[in-house]
């Protein structure tokens, strides 16, 4: 359920920023990439320009269509991260433009844009959402309780989104 998945405890910084690495991805020198021996051609992605791409990420299994300089709310309090740090997602759905959208197989889905595609986003904000009163009530019982509840939510700004051809 935790879309932090480390693939080491280590935490690398630079100038007291965290750096979370998810999944290690190399950088293919072609546009055909051949994953569990099916290859997909993403030539396409080499005449569009890096700042028009979108992608739909999962986070906690919750479609988020995410381009560069988004931010995404989310209603979780992430305690594996502080303010400040990087985290690269690899839950990626699709990839696209206004002119070429990329759908990986759905049988072949696992690791086909997580070795193309680089998403990465900045924690810039871990607050707690406006107070709300809660009422709970029992059966057969005239007396109610009320509870002010401040729901804990994670600002995260996407930071770059980019095909690696």
């Amino acid at each position: 359920m935790n879309f932090l998945k480390p693939s080491s405890q280590q935490i690398f910084s630079s100038a007291n920023l965290g750096v979370r690495f998810l999944h290690s991805s190399r950088i293919l020198r072609n546009s055909n990439i051949t994953i569990n021996n099916k290859s997909y051609d993403l030539s396409a992605f080499k005449s569009v320009p890096q700042s028009n791409l979108y992608a739909t990420i999962k986070i906690f299994n919750k479609p988020y269509l995410v381009t560069a300089g988004d931010k995404v709310i989310l209603p979780h309090n992430l305690k594996n991260v502080d303010i400040g740090s990087v985290i690269k997602f690899n839950d990626i759905v699709n990839i696209g433009s206004r002119d070429v959208v990329f759908y990986p197989p759905t049988d072949d889905a696992e690791g086909v844009l997580e070795k193309v595609v680089k998403i990465e986003g900045t924690v810039i904000e871990k607050t707690k959402n406006k107070a709300a009163e809660k009422l709970t009530t029992w059966q057969r019982n005239r007396k109610n309780k009320r509870a002010l509840v401040k729901h804990k939510k994670t600002v995260i700004r996407i930071s770059e989104v980019s095909v690696q051809l």
